[in-house]
């Protein structure tokens, strides 16, 4: 099943009519199958349990300053609902290329608390990471994991191929 637009939080009631492969309207238990109880009028199929539409997401908007004191400005995104108790639970850097070496992130500690990113709205936040003794040929996979709304939300974010 496909929505058009997210569905709303609750329960989603499914209707549909079916057509009948024989001319039987009566509800029958001698009567040929499939057997219906009314061919014309659609009927309740089944309900679904839907959740929030969590889409919570984050990018690197910027790189800035120098190697020792690198700040890079995440984009923390709340997606089409409201992350309330919002917070960056980590942010780790793994080395995928280059000669090896140790950046070290100096602030902020995490998990960083964001408060309220409203619906559809975005928070940035500053990263500074100390690259002293990377190359510039140095290359990183970021994990950032994210939650909102007390822990029931929950996302992680690769971003592959990052220089400093």
């Amino acid at each position: 099943m496909a929505f058009k637009n997210s569905p709303p939080t609750g329960q989603v009631n499914v209707t549909s009519s079916l057509a009948p492969l024989n001319a039987t309207e009566t509800d029958s238990t001698t009567a040929p199958v499939p057997r219906f109880s009314s061919i014309y009028a659609a009927q309740p199929v089944f309900a679904i349990d839907s959740c929030s539409a969590f889409e919570m997401s984050a990018s690197i908007a910027s790189k800035t300053g120098p190697q020792n004191a690198r700040v890079w400005t995440l984009d923390v995104n709340s997606g089409v609902v409201a992350a309330t108790a919002a917070q960056i639970e980590s942010f780790t850097l793994t080395q995928s290329s280059g000669p090896k070496c140790s950046p070290s992130i100096t602030t902020p500690s995490f998990p960083d608390s964001l408060g309220v990113i409203p619906a559809n709205a975005s928070s940035l936040v500053p990263v500074t990471i100390d690259f002293t003794g990377c190359s510039t040929s140095s290359k990183f996979t970021v994990i950032i994991a994210l939650s909102a709304n007390g822990g029931a939300s929950n996302t992680t974010v690769a971003v592959r191929k990052q220089e400093f």
